[in-house]
Formats: structure tokens, sequence, C-alpha cells
């Protein structure tokens, strides 16, 4: 398996961590009579609230010097491995076989998701 395989897995496992833990955290503000076990069919999944609620606590996180890891597909299908503002030191990409891609800077679109 290559890199950019391996690299789509990653995301797909990783964002729907994300997403869920952010969609869990939603339905905790809005019902504050239910415990953690419960569900809570009312509250319907929806990005239009889990996206900003990550990107808001990933810009939150860096703010105050935190290393954050929420991947994505920038502009032209760029992984975020392969651009500058990939820093995290523990990514399990950024190792000396990625040197030889161009590290170009991107904006990240869809919130995280590849389109």
């Amino acid at each position: 398996m290559n890199n950019t395989n391996n690299f789509e897995s990653f995301l797909e496992k990783r964002n729907d961590i994300l997403d869920g833990q952010a969609y869990q955290l939603l339905r905790l503000l809005t019902c504050p009579e239910i415990e953690q076990t419960e569900t809570l069919s009312e509250f319907l999944w929806d990005m239009a609230f889990i996206g900003p609620l990550l990107e808001t606590a990933e810009s939150l996180l860096q703010k105050a010097g935190f290393s954050t890891c929420y991947p994505y597909y920038g502009e032209n299908e760029i992984p975020c491995i392969h651009t500058s503002l990939c820093q995290h030191p523990n990514c399990p990409f950024l190792t000396d076989s990625h040197m030889d891609f161009p590290k170009t800077s991107t904006k990240k679109q869809n919130g995280g998701q590849k389109e």
C-alpha cells in the first residue's frame, strides 16, 4: 500500500473519531439531563455544526501552542502532509520518505473532509 492509500485510510479513521466526539459534545451541550451512555435521537448528525466546532477547537488549541491533527485534503487534492501546515511532531506521515514531496502552502477545504 502506498503512502496515498495509507493517508486516505488514516484521514477517514481519524476524522470519523473526531466527528463522533464532536457530535457527542454537541449532544451533551444541548441536553443537560441525559447521561453520557443514553442515546438521543432528536439531535441529528449535522456537519454544519460538527465541522465548525472542530475547526474552532483546532484554532483555539493552536493559538495556545498545542499541535493538532485534523487531517484534510486542501486545494488540488493535496493532503495536509504535503503542506507547510502539517507541523504535528507525532504525525505518522512526517518521515524522511516524505521529504521528496514539495511542501506547499494551501488552505483547508471542507472542514477536513475530502470532497
